[in-house]
């Protein structure tokens, strides 16, 4: 195009093809060029004549005529170009005018995307360009699911965000429009949107107010309560679990929408296919105080026997799981509930994370590689141990002052005693009447266990063990005292210390080994040993397993603790 002036750009541009003015008006639209916009519009760029009788070979065999291109209106709102699609809008009305017959293409896509962005004054436009047309209500229905589902559809992959932490970009020049869901969702609404979808409509989310429950913000903003007043079915199974699981991930409780639905009538009372109710799936300090008041028990159960408190003790330790186990202690749960297979909530609060052993059988730290030499990644823990271990005995602290039996035993017969071997937390367990001989179904007492690949920070628990009576003496099921298994697996201070304490060094297993021999063994074959480390169960309890070749091959010291 040769250079011109202003007022003979639009003669310039009548000159160029229907594709290149189509292509300039797309470029427009998309960097939010209004002025571009409309000085394309002035030539018609988004009206397409056809003059020429169709024939098969004709791209879309169409009639002659004048024909509205929709896609200039779908680019403005999907970029959220309110100003442009006034003028698209402006146009297209006085094109009806002056073209009579002009045939427009219908711009549902349109409506929907300025539905889904909240765009409340696209909306409307889109919505009066279009009021003279008799619509079904499919129509409407589809821009309000849109508009309903909101970020849904972007966000509701990664379970544990929360869309109300999302920042819409404000309006204003060369910006998206500022999106208003209430205003949106009640327009349409008001303009022939139903609450009552047939049962094949958007299964996968289910009704209005399910969709709607799907989104922090739909919650937050009223669109909930506005939906509710004007008809949405609240009876409906799923609503309250849909709201349990939005509140879950969300930052805020939303107990004030859960007590508004069930005044207006929401099912408290049923169940999701693993027989787990509202309560069950509850995080949230209100919520829970809500569902128990209004008649859920705290000692509700799922199908696998599981309450809320034994799944909680199963959690990350941190503040709040201190604070919503609380809640329900003192709202009357079982601090010794249990299912038919599984542990009471202390068991699990022990069992949740094992000791770290980090030095190998001298004391050198272990280099971290399995047995085909591939790198071992740790897991990333969110918190460090100092920090874990507190809340671990704020934990415990609690269930016992409530009450928990500190003598029940696993499916091993073992007692929380086995589970850790952190000070504080051994401390506070034997304070509490906790038995420091008992036996699991290996033999072994805790001693055994906490001697068992014991690290020299572990010195300081030991000794512990010894000042409330533990039997240095005492054997396992192959004969083994705390000493077999210190001097074969642990730091030299550990088994200096068994040593101070009367430890007899001449006792044999069931192999006729003494400690002494064991040690021979250990140094002359220190090389040979490897350390595989890895998680037995979901639980996360330690497993560390020594392998020695030779004549004690065929022994694997194979012990959980």
């Amino acid at each position: 195009m040769t250079k011109t002036s202003i007022f003979s750009l639009p003669n310039e541009l009548h000159q160029r093809k229907k594709w290149e003015l189509q292509d300039a008006l797309r470029a427009c639209i998309g960097t939010n060029n209004v002025d571009g916009t409309r000085l394309l519009l002035a030539i018609n760029a988004d009206i397409e004549c056809v003059e020429s009788v169709p024939t098969d070979s004709t791209p879309f065999n169409r009639a002659p005529g004048h024909y509205w291109d929709d896609h200039p209106l779908y680019w403005a709102v999907t970029g959220g170009h309110h100003e442009i699609v006034e003028a698209l809008s402006e146009h297209l009305t006085q094109m009806k005018v002056e073209i009579p017959n002009l045939k427009v293409n219908y711009f549902r896509d349109a409506l929907r995307y300025a539905a889904e962005g909240g765009y409340y004054a696209m909306t409307k436009v889109l919505l009066d360009l279009d009021s003279n047309n008799v619509r079904p209500t499919e129509h409407y229905d589809m821009a309000l699911y849109s508009a309903l589902k909101r970020e849904y559809r972007g966000y509701v992959l990664d379970r544990n965000c929360c869309t109300c932490s999302k920042h819409h970009i404000c309006s204003g020049q060369g910006q998206k429009a500022q999106p208003d869901y209430y205003a949106t969702v009640k327009l349409l609404l008001d303009s022939g949107a139903t609450l009552d979808w047939p049962e094949y409509y958007f299964a996968h989310l289910g009704g209005p107010l399910e969709t709607a429950l799907h989104t922090c913000t739909s919650i937050s903003d009223g669109t909930v309560k506005l939906l509710v007043e004007r008809g949405a079915n609240v009876s409906a199974k799923n609503v309250l679990h849909v709201l349990t699981v939005t509140s879950n991930r969300c930052t805020r409780s939303h107990g004030e929408i859960a007590k508004f639905l069930l005044d207006h009538g929401a099912d408290l009372s049923s169940r999701d296919h693993y027989g787990r109710s509202v309560l069950l799936k509850a995080n949230k300090k209100d919520l829970i105080q809500l569902f128990i008041e209004r008649g859920l028990s705290p000692n509700d159960v799922d199908k696998c026997g599981q309450t809320l408190l034994n799944t909680l003790a199963t959690k990350e330790a941190s503040e709040t799981r201190v604070e919503l186990m609380k809640v329900l202690l003192d709202l009357g749960a079982n601090v010794n509930c249990r299912s038919p297979s599984g542990p009471t909530p202390l068991l699990s609060v022990f069992s949740y994370r094992r000791k770290q052993c980090e030095f190998d059988l001298d004391g050198y730290e272990i280099d971290r590689h399995d047995q085909h030499g591939d790198i071992v990644t740790p897991e990333p823990e969110s918190l460090d141990d100092e920090t874990y271990f507190a809340f671990v005995h704020k934990t415990a602290k609690l269930l016992l002052n409530h009450g928990a039996d500190v003598r029940v035993r696993d499916g091993k017969d073992q007692t929380v005693l086995y589970k850790t071997d952190n000070r504080s937390l051994v401390e506070l367990i034997l304070a509490y009447g906790a038995e420091v001989n008992v036996v699991d179904i290996y033999g072994q007492t805790p001693l055994h266990a906490m001697t068992y690949g014991a690290s020299e920070a572990t010195v300081g628990t030991i000794e512990v063990l010894l000042k409330y009576g533990a039997d240095i003496s005492a054997k396992n099921a192959d004969n083994n005292t705390p000493l077999h298994l210190a001097v074969l697996t642990s730091a030299w201070q550990v088994v200096k210390l068994l040593l101070d304490h009367g430890a007899d060094r001449d006792s044999r297993n069931s192999d006729g080994k003494s400690p002494m021999d064991l040690l021979a063994h250990r140094r002359r074959y220190r090389e040979q040993f490897l350390v595989d480390k890895h998680w037995r169960d979901s639980m996360g309890d330690r497993v560390i397993t020594f392998r020695r070749q030779g004549w004690y091959g065929a022994r694997l010291l194979d012990l959980r603790f």
